[in-house]
């Protein structure tokens, strides 16, 4: 394992390299480092699957915003259960001890201490849950209240205009007038000042549009049923602006809202497969190419043009195939 590869390398006559292997031994080795890779291990198996929905391609946004109340709701009974979930987590980093054969004790603690934390308790795994595992849970709780705050989600509502959304929620007039007035309160007047209408005729004119666009797209859905758009900018080209001028305003500030891609994540989930400690030399030209390739994955690539396009590059040796 890395530990004993590590404890090898430390005995090297490199005195550079051992050095550095002993080091890192000593911080794998160390308590508050197990229990903080069980902790996060234990708090990222209930976020990830945000994150994999959030960088999801198409995201359907009421299934992301059921699912963020979800793990926020999972997180917080963790934390008012702290005592027994961290048992449970504390018994796992004990097995690790034993195999490490690292002695669990109680850290030193002082009167006064400004550069760890210092709870007055009496027993290890009192001390990991409360100087460890209870600030890390209530950091990711406190972060995703705030990432996903009530201004936030309102903004998810902008949705309704998405074809598989509209006809999911079409005849649930509730979830449908909520989503409209959440739309009118938040970008109410952006309309008002585009369109030059009143406040209650926007309103008249937005759930007009609704259901024509709910129309336009059963029918185009019975017709058509492998061209419907997923996400807001391929929607764009559908909504005629003349039609419905509501709607075409309300589609063009999904496309650009943060909340409504993850283009950038994806991209950044690519560059760390791709760029590498082997590949660390690779030229940017290369590097963005292979990134584009690997996000979209749709594109077509004909290979005789590839070949074609090295073959006239500059090159020492010969190109044969």
């Amino acid at each position: 394992n890395i530990v004993k590869s590590l404890d090898s390398i430390s005995e090297w006559s490199d005195t550079v390299t051992s050095s550095k292997a002993h080091n890192l031994s000593k911080a794998l080795t160390c308590c508050e480092f197990i229990v903080s890779l069980h902790s996060i291990s234990n708090i990222f198996s209930v976020t990830s699957p945000i994150s994999r929905l959030l960088q999801s391609k198409n995201q359907d946004k009421l299934s992301a915003t059921n699912i963020i109340q979800s793990v926020l709701s999972t997180l917080k009974t963790k934390r008012q259960n702290s005592v027994d979930v961290f048992a449970e987590i504390f018994e796992i980093c004990k097995s690790n001890f034993d195999e490490l054969n690292i002695s669990l004790t109680l850290p030193r603690l002082g009167n006064k201490m400004l550069n760890r934390a210092n709870p007055k308790v009496k027993s290890p795994d009192e001390f990991y849950r409360v100087a460890i595992f209870l600030p890390f849970i209530d950091n990711i709780i406190c972060d995703l209240a705030n990432r996903f705050s009530k201004e936030v989600v309102e903004i998810f509502d902008l949705d309704l205009f998405l074809p598989d959304v509209i006809i999911k929620v079409f005849l649930n007039k509730y979830i449908l007038g909520n989503k409209i007035q959440n739309i009118m309160d938040k970008f109410g007047e952006i309309l008002i000042k585009h369109l030059s209408y009143s406040k209650d005729s926007i309103n008249i004119k937005l759930a007009g549009e609704i259901e024509l666009w709910h129309e336009f797209w059963i029918n185009k859905n019975k017709i058509q049923s492998g061209e419907i758009p997923k996400t807001a900018i391929d929607l764009l080209e559908y909504c005629e602006e003349l039609l419905y001028p509501c709607i075409s305003i309300l589609i063009q500030i999904l496309s650009v809202l943060p909340a409504s891609t993850s283009s950038a994540e994806r991209c950044f989930s690519s560059l760390r497969r791709l760029k590498t400690w082997t590949r660390t030399r690779m030229g940017e030209d290369r590097l963005n190419g292979l990134a584009l390739i690997h996000t979209h994955k749709e594109l077509e690539i004909d290979i005789e043009d590839v070949i074609n396009i090295f073959a006239k590059s500059s090159r020492k040796l010969n190109f044969v195939l």
